[in-house]
């Protein structure tokens, strides 16, 4: 059913939008948010990430964009209130296994007002009105799977995403996946032609290798992610 409905939504992929651009900075939150603005070049372990090779296309590296948001671990649902947290992509950076069972990354930007955003999103938290599966993050989690979404427009086409916009968003699709605020300028410009969303990257978390980089719903996402997992199983690292 989500694959039928995936595929016929993609089709109205919001030709001729376009969003905001610039660079990522760590968003200056109010104080009554309670959340960081910094974030460290390290991973929980204390590996330095790559900044060699750095870029926006497949086989070139990602930079730690850093972002505010909810964290949660692919498999509960988590309510999205109190403090924003402060979660970057280096957070998921696994070079030797010792960062957890991290592997894959897949990083996509959504936007409250994009319908084929919707159904990705529900496909891959397993909740459309019911939870009606575990959904591809619970699925693929034991594999090494992580989920990170960044909202970045409301409802409205055009208008910045809030804090508030983030927690309807979460709590729509009961997101158990890393879900984050980028109210512009957005870190993901250079992913899209501005006028096809959702976003979708994926990286190899031992070296932050881009491995692939689309715009659109994919109504086959679970089979792609695991795909990309058998390549890297029989691949080694981008080297430095």
């Amino acid at each position: 059913m989500w694959s039928m409905r995936l595929a016929s939504l993609a089709v109205l992929s919001c030709v001729g939008c376009e969003f905001f651009a610039g660079t990522n900075e760590p968003w200056p939150l109010e104080a009554s948010t309670g959340g960081e603005t910094t974030a460290p070049d390290t991973n929980p372990v204390g590996d330095v990430c790559p900044t060699t090779t750095l870029g926006h296309k497949p086989h070139t590296r990602i930079a730690n964009l850093k972002f505010q948001g909810y964290k949660a671990n692919g498999t509960s649902v988590i309510a999205p209130q109190g403090d924003l947290a402060t979660i970057s992509l280096c957070d998921y950076f696994n070079p030797n296994g010792k960062n957890g069972n991290y592997k894959l990354l897949h990083l996509t930007g959504a936007a409250r007002w994009c319908g084929p955003c919707s159904v990705e999103t529900s496909g891959i938290s397993g909740y459309d009105g019911t939870r009606n599966g575990p959904g591809i993050a619970a699925n693929l989690a034991p594999l090494g799977v992580v989920f990170l979404q960044v909202v970045f427009e409301s409802e409205k086409f055009g208008t910045p995403a809030t804090v508030n916009d983030l927690q309807i968003w979460m709590t729509g699709h009961q997101s158990n996946f890393a879900s984050v605020i980028d109210p512009g300028p957005t870190a993901l410009h250079d992913f899209t032609d501005a006028h096809i969303l959702p976003i979708n990257v994926d990286i190899d978390l031992r070296s932050m290798e881009i491995l692939n980089a689309t715009t659109g719903a994919s109504p086959s996402l679970e089979d792609d992610l695991k795909g990309l997992l058998t390549t890297l199983s029989n691949t080694p690292p981008m080297k430095n």
